[in-house]
């Protein structure tokens, strides 16, 4: 038999074990068979009043309060830590997603406005040619008439005409001039010879006319020629190209050899070379190409030298010779 205790608990009227929490006699009546009701299956079943008290006798004891805030801490810590992951998670996607449409719209803008600005500066660039190209065309072509400028361009087009016609002229041209010199050195040997010999029978000058002073002998300087002018006319389709030199020194000219060329960049060819109408014994030969001419003719005391080139078109000129100083160059461009 069990009574009600005080404490409101069923105690065993017998003294029982006690347990190390309580002063009190566990209630042995939970292991009493004989107080417990069977189900159907053979289970014990648990009456309600003692499922009561036991209840209250638990809720009654200090570590079942220390338990329950041990668990109900650690699902808070559990809770709040999941709860700073998921935040940390969903931040994180927030930024990435933030950062890739913050991206994209940068890069749509950044398109637009450089679409925007290239077409803004392309159409300010074109009204700003569109406006200004008449000004300065018309700057360009008055400073271009300007005599300074023609005289600077004239002597600048003629140094690189010059430079160009020494680096384009056929070999033959260097070729005939080096051969001219041989002659020329052969002829003034043999002048030299034949005025060193004195004739074998001369009689010897009487005593009187010995004694006499010799006069003094004129001055002689070596004969050359130089350029001194040009012209240059068209007759049909092609073009007349009269150079005209002047004689320089106090010596006979003789034969006077010349070499032309024309600039071979250029689609101009010789048709024909003469001399003047005063020229003696005219020798003249035009190469197959067409790139040069010879020209030799002997010009008489008095009369000055004069070269006829006939061109196929305008083109740049040389002339070589041997009385030359140096070569001369024509630009047969312009009619003058």
């Amino acid at each position: 038999m069990v009574k009600p205790s005080r404490a409101g608990c069923h105690e065993e009227l017998s003294d029982g074990p006690r347990t190390r929490y309580s002063k009190r006699p566990v209630p042995t009546v939970l292991a009493t068979s004989g107080l417990w009701r069977q189900d159907l299956w053979g289970m014990p079943e648990t009456p309600a009043e003692n499922v009561k008290v036991v209840a209250r006798q638990i809720l009654k004891t200090w570590w079942f309060w220390v338990g329950l805030a041990v668990i109900v801490w650690a699902g808070l810590l559990g809770v709040e830590k999941l709860a700073r992951i998921q935040t940390g998670r969903f931040q994180a996607e927030l930024s990435r997603t933030a950062s890739n449409e913050l991206a994209r719209n940068i890069v749509t803008i950044s398109n637009n406005i450089r679409a925007e600005v290239m077409q803004s500066v392309s159409n300010q660039l074109a009204r700003e040619l569109t406006d200004g190209r008449t000004d300065i065309s018309n700057q360009i072509a008055a400073a271009l008439q300007q005599p300074r400028i023609q005289t600077t361009i004239q002597s600048a087009v003629a140094q690189q005409a010059s430079q160009m016609m020494l680096r384009s002229i056929s070999p033959a041209v260097s070729n005939f001039q080096a051969r001219l010199d041989r002659e020329r050195a052969i002829a003034e040997a043999m002048v030299d010879s034949l005025t060193n010999v004195r004739p074998t029978n001369q009689a010897p000058l009487p005593a009187k006319e010995a004694a006499k002073p010799k006069p003094a002998a004129t001055p002689t300087t070596p004969a050359g020629i130089a350029y001194d002018s040009e012209s240059v006319t068209k007759v049909g389709s092609t073009y007349m190209v009269v150079v005209r030199f002047r004689k320089t020194g106090t010596d006979p000219l003789g034969v006077l050899q010349f070499a032309v060329g024309v600039y071979n960049q250029l689609a101009a060819r010789i048709v024909g070379i003469d001399a003047g109408d005063a020229a003696i014994g005219v020798e003249k030969t035009i190469d197959t190409t067409g790139l040069e001419a010879a020209l030799n003719f002997t010009c008489p005391d008095g009369a000055a030298p004069v070269v006829q080139v006939r061109l196929s078109g305008p083109t740049v000129l040389q002339f070589v010779c041997a009385a030359l100083p140096e070569p001369v160059t024509v630009r047969a461009m312009t009619l003058h």
